[in-house]
């Protein structure tokens, strides 16, 4: 990730935070938390995501609901 330089990763992994260790990447990692990993469900916390992107301090772990 890093060599790829990717600024923002988005995720339904909610363990990921306690399985590797994500601080030292300079990386903006989103998790989405819905009832199901079904397209449609997911395609809902889209406007999630950009709204959070655009209020700015996006650093660290940050979960959508």
């Amino acid at each position: 990730m890093e060599q790829e330089r990717f600024e923002l990763f988005i995720t339904v992994d909610r363990n990921l935070p306690y399985q590797q260790n994500i601080q030292r990447l300079p990386v903006t990692i989103f998790v989405l938390c819905a009832f199901n990993n079904r397209r449609d469900t997911l395609r809902m916390l889209i406007p999630k995501i950009f709204d959070r992107i655009s209020q700015g301090g996006t650093t660290g772990i940050i979960e959508i609901y």
